[in-house]
């Protein structure tokens, strides 16, 4: 019986770090373990702080490179069946890009961010590989008339990591008071800007709100709640090594996030979740994908709806055991590694009927760092091309010095002088919203 032959998938990704590095090398270590017919190879587009996930690939006998010079690349991308690039408008993924003038290949896009708001894939971008792939159902409202009929393959491929380390805890919602908590990003790119009028609209007695992250990426947050006199309901812990260990002294987890925020298959959520916590959520379009209002969760519009939940879970607590089991229940069936492997699996083979083509990626980008930057702007486009971007209250993430930002632009690229033009006039906002 001729055995069947293994296709290399080519990931270019920035780095193997984060959320994205932990679902990238679970995928990888899955088709290890599975003897898949496909063999995930990486090559990473600048250092790595934290080699964790790389060193986990290597350490099942899967291939990393770490800014391989261009002979090593070229063998790379030769022997490679699919190229996928793992993108989240990155600037080292955006220059990497512009220097494939003819790329021969099969190409898969992964989009790690939803794409709804900035950064945001342009209409080029979609309509650039063979598969365009979001992590959210709710993405492909970006698929609109003037996109579809051009041959591409659309989806969505859940990137969730798995629940290794998140065990689920039986809680005991009987008794004594309830525990309230937040684990995640603490910029207001992600988390809501008005996080103090949830937490003043709240009557429960007792009620703190204990928040866990790198309260460093945004010290504003911490003030903010001082300056709106509700430093009494929160507290602030830092980051942690074991989100298990939280996760696991949390019952209610208060999940109220920007309404723009760039996020998508919310990783967070999922492993509150799988822990057996309760999630109160805002109600944006990628966590509606997620949790099942009353059944899994509960889905909130502003925060009189959010004191009203709280309440609720804590005067219920028969309703908020049954919404615990079936949230962990649900997110472990519905998210586990496998169905992302499979998703992906049916994805590549739909892929390989296709012949390598031909691609100059630079001319779905723009030819100089700030086009390369605009490409991903979305909505927000003129606004940045007349230099006149919205005040950081209005658009959080355009301020971030991460991100794929205009700012994490211009600081990769510092000879560019539109970028820098633009810097400036961010750096101004900043100084007058103080």
């Amino acid at each position: 019986m001729a055995v069947p032959q293994t296709r290399n998938v080519l990931h270019i990704t920035p780095h193997l770090g984060g959320g994205v590095g932990r679902v990238l090398s679970q995928i990888a270590l899955s088709r290890v373990g599975l003897g898949s017919g496909f063999r995930d190879v990486f090559v990473c587009l600048e250092e790595m702080a934290n080699p964790h996930y790389a060193e986990l690939i290597r350490g099942a006998g899967g291939e990393v490179f770490i800014k391989p010079d261009d002979a090593a690349a070229a063998a790379l991308l030769s022997d490679a069946d699919i190229v996928q690039i793992e993108w989240w408008h990155h600037p080292q993924t955006l220059a990497w890009m512009a220097q494939r003038k003819r790329l021969v290949s099969r190409l898969v896009v992964w989009s790690h961010v939803s794409g709804l708001h900035y950064p945001s894939p342009s209409g080029n971008l979609l309509q650039m590989p063979d598969a365009f792939l979001f992590t959210n159902p709710c993405s492909l409202d970006l698929i609109d008339d003037g996109v579809r009929g051009n041959g591409v393959l659309y989806d969505a491929a859940w990137s969730s990591g798995g629940f290794d380390g998140i065990p689920l805890e039986a809680r005991d919602f009987e008794d004594g008071a309830l525990s309230f908590g937040y684990l995640g990003s603490m910029n207001f790119g992600k988390i809501h800007p008005d996080l103090a009028l949830f937490l003043d609209a709240v009557t429960l007695p007792g009620f703190v709100l204990d928040l866990y992250g790198d309260t460093a990426e945004n010290p504003d947050l911490v003030s903010r709640m001082s300056e709106r006199g509700v430093s009494g309901k929160c507290r602030f812990h830092g980051y942690v090594d074991d989100p298990g260990e939280v996760l696991a002294g949390i019952d209610i987890f208060a999940y109220l996030l920007n309404p723009q925020h760039y996020g998508t298959a919310e990783n967070a959520l999922l492993e509150a979740m799988a822990s057996g916590s309760v999630p109160v959520v805002y109600d944006n379009p990628c966590e509606r994908q997620i949790v099942e209002n009353g059944r899994t969760g509960i889905l909130v519009s502003s925060h009189e709806e959010f004191a009203r939940a709280v309440g609720f879970l804590n005067s219920n607590r028969s309703a908020a055991a049954a919404m615990s089991r079936a949230a962990a229940e649900t997110v472990r069936e519905r998210f586990q590694i496998g169905n992302t492997v499979a998703k992906l699996d049916e994805v590549y083979n739909a892929v390989m009927t296709r012949p390598a083509t031909s691609r100059d990626l630079s001319s779905f980008i723009g030819r100089t760092p700030w086009q390369w930057c605009l490409s991903g702007a979305g909505r927000y486009r003129k606004s940045l091309e007349d230099f006149s971007p919205a005040m950081p209250d209005q658009v959080p993430i355009l301020y971030e010095r991460s991100k794929g930002s205009p700012r994490h632009f211009a600081r990769a690229f510092p000879g560019d002088g539109d970028l820098r033009k633009m810097d400036a006039r961010l750096t101004a906002n900043l100084t007058k919203s103080d």
